[in-house]
């Protein structure tokens, strides 16, 4: 926990000085680093020089949450998140309207305490401690917006401590999306998640000996609002994020008091992953 604070922390010491970190001056191709410069539209046409333009960078970045869960207060609600995210347009119409882009994002960060019964359920739909996203969305330009439709994603994570210091739930979870942005003002977004925690036979002991419950299914909503807070001159923009999660198969824990939580927090770059820790970054005119 001490690296991911650490971590998320010099991030943010690049923002207050006004320095742009190098993890997001730089991007890479294969084994080969270029420069933004690599992008200029006036570079020549030699086959490599276009694949290096069409490339899209590979960015470490951070986010820092704070939830509202309950009757919880304190430290134990901030929630740091380190990612990387690997983002490629795989297809491209001839008017460049319409792109298909493929995302994958492993991460590590901070969750909230769930030792008790209060915090169960958002712990469940939170990032958890770790784990990974492999999203594909389509994306339709409109004019200075654009509007982004993911089909069918696939989420991978671990929740530490759930219940007891001992125990660990994997979750598996298949993700749907939709969501509009506009230039890089703000991004409204929603996704729909079904879970499963069975990926292993000590996550499915511990689930079902936890809720007293056969399946370990959990079907849940998240509606988003991201929004850009820095000026234009900013060397390293920022952006503010809110995020409510509720669950919708209420009926198998009715008996549980809180089954919603609301999260805000910064990032330091536009979100198109429906909420997903990891970036999805885009070169402008893309």
């Amino acid at each position: 926990m001490k690296h991911i604070f650490l971590a998320f922390f010099m991030l943010m010491a690049n923002f207050c000085i006004g320095q742009t970190p190098v993890m997001q001056k730089t991007t890479t191709v294969s084994d080969t680093t270029v420069s933004d410069s690599t992008f200029d539209e006036n570079a020549g046409n030699d086959p490599e020089d276009k694949k290096l333009k069409d490339a899209k960078p590979n960015i470490l970045g951070a986010l820092l949450s704070y939830n509202f869960s309950g009757n919880k207060k304190g430290l134990s609600n901030l929630t740091p998140v380190v990612n990387y995210g690997w983002t490629r347009t795989m297809a491209t119409s001839k008017d460049e309207r319409f792109h298909y882009d493929l995302s994958i994002n492993p991460y590590v960060g901070g969750q909230i305490d769930i030792r008790d019964s209060t915090s169960y359920i958002p712990g469940l739909m939170l990032p958890g401690t770790a784990g990974i996203t492999i999203n594909n969305f389509l994306r339709f330009k409109m004019g200075k917006g654009e509007l982004a439709w993911s089909p069918v994603n696939f989420g991978l994570k671990l929740v530490s401590n759930f219940a007891d210091s001992t125990l660990t739930v994997v979750q598996h979870n298949l993700r749907s999306g939709l969501a509009f942005s506009y230039d890089d003002l703000f991004i409204m977004g929603i996704q729909y998640t079904y879970a499963w925690h069975n990926a292993t036979s000590e996550s499915e002991k511990t689930f079902k000996t936890v809720f007293n419950k056969r399946a370990t299914d959990l079907q849940y909503l998240m509606i988003s609002l991201q929004t850009k807070i820095s000026s234009k001159e900013a060397n390293t923009p920022l952006y503010f994020f809110a995020e409510w999660r509720g669950l919708l198969n209420q009926g198998p824990y009715k008996t549980y008091d809180n089954l919603k939580i609301l999260t805000f927090g910064f990032r330091a770059e536009m979100n198109l992953n429906f909420g997903a820790p990891a970036k999805a970054p885009r070169r402008k005119g893309i």
